[in-house]
């Protein structure tokens, strides 16, 4: 799995004690992402020392997503609808650490086997 457009994650602790990148268990993130060109995937690969298969250039080029988190993050679900909804909080005002200023909750998820 890969951080294409709307993949569900979760990031690591924010220490330098977690060495190895256990995920949080009280936080997640949903990709919204953005679309790339192969130059900027190439920077990615040679900057973070990560080959991105044949698969994922395609995903990231045409959906878009966050390759900088592939290989560090874990990713455990996907939006399968809604993902009009993802860009409308997308667009919501933040503080400086990036959170909304005001909470955004989620009432309703459905889990697929």
């Amino acid at each position: 799995m890969y951080h294409k457009r709307g993949m569900i994650g979760s990031p690591r602790k924010p220490d330098t004690k977690n060495q190895r990148r256990r995920s949080d268990g009280s936080q997640f993130y949903i990709v919204s992402g953005r679309k790339y060109f192969d130059k900027g995937l190439d920077e990615l690969e040679e900057a973070n020392n990560y080959e991105f298969s044949a698969g994922q250039r395609q995903a990231y080029k045409t959906v878009g997503g966050a390759p900088h988190l592939d290989g560090s993050y874990t990713i455990f679900g996907q939006v399968t609808s809604g993902m009009d909804v993802v860009d409308k909080i997308v667009q919501v005002e933040t503080d400086r650490r990036w959170r909304p200023i005001e909470d955004i909750r989620i009432k309703r998820v459905r889990i697929l086997k």
